[in-house]
């Protein structure tokens, strides 16, 4: 990939797959599709998921030095589980800017949802369609939990030099976590024991140096 200037993905494109794909590469569309899948570094790190389970050891890969001997990575000899295009990545020809990312409340009790409210704005020259992602990590935890995990999302459309802002629910219950004795927990605070952040996906660089729609 380290060569290629962009990659289209099209899952199961149908009869108008081509009219699709060209529309795409000339700009008659401007693209705003998010990846469903991960996209693994080297067949080695296969199975490979965006909410790879947290563990003790860091995600630095290996190298090889110049006398052919072996610095091993802490997941992997040579690799990191991290994906080279990840789930719910997806470019545009536009760009976008999120500012003022707030809850609605900053604690919450075991049955209660809350909100989480971001401003988007197309700050390019074209108008465009941008999918805003919730997603939350756990800070402190008796069983291991996820990397990151989706928690919302909702596409909005924008045109060019305008904004809107977005509200996502969000149900208290998808913070909880199964224990080990098969008992959901639930949280009684996501400022403390929760991080919930807005992914900017179409800031990630690939990091092979090309773009990925």
């Amino acid at each position: 990939m380290a060569d290629v200037d962009a990659v289209v993905q099209q899952f199961y494109p149908g009869e108008l797959g081509g009219l699709a794909i060209a529309e795409i590469i000339f700009g008659v569309v401007n693209p705003s599709g998010k990846l469903p899948v991960s996209f693994p570094r080297s067949v080695a790190t296969t199975p490979v998921f965006y909410n790879y389970l947290k563990g003790g050891r860091p995600v630095d890969p290996g190298m090889i030095y110049p006398n052919d001997s072996l610095l091993f990575g802490h997941q992997y000899v040579l690799d990191i589980p991290v994906p080279t295009w990840s789930f719910g990545r997806g470019l545009s020809y536009t760009t976008f800017n999120y500012t003022d990312l707030q809850l609605s409340c900053s604690t919450i009790g075991t049955d209660e949802d809350f909100n989480v409210t971001v401003t988007v704005h197309n700050t390019g020259s074209m108008h465009g369609k941008e999918v805003v992602q919730v997603y939350m990590t756990d800070l402190f935890s008796s069983v291991v939990t996820p990397n990151m995990e989706l928690i919302g999302f909702t596409k909005v459309d924008i045109p060019a030099g305008q904004s809107k802002t977005v509200t996502i629910p969000v149900m208290s219950s998808q913070l909880a976590v199964w224990s080990l004795r098969q008992v959901l927990i639930s949280t009684s605070s996501p400022s403390k024991n929760k991080l919930i952040c807005v992914i900017i996906t179409f800031f990630f660089q690939p990091p092979m140096g090309g773009r990925a729609w």
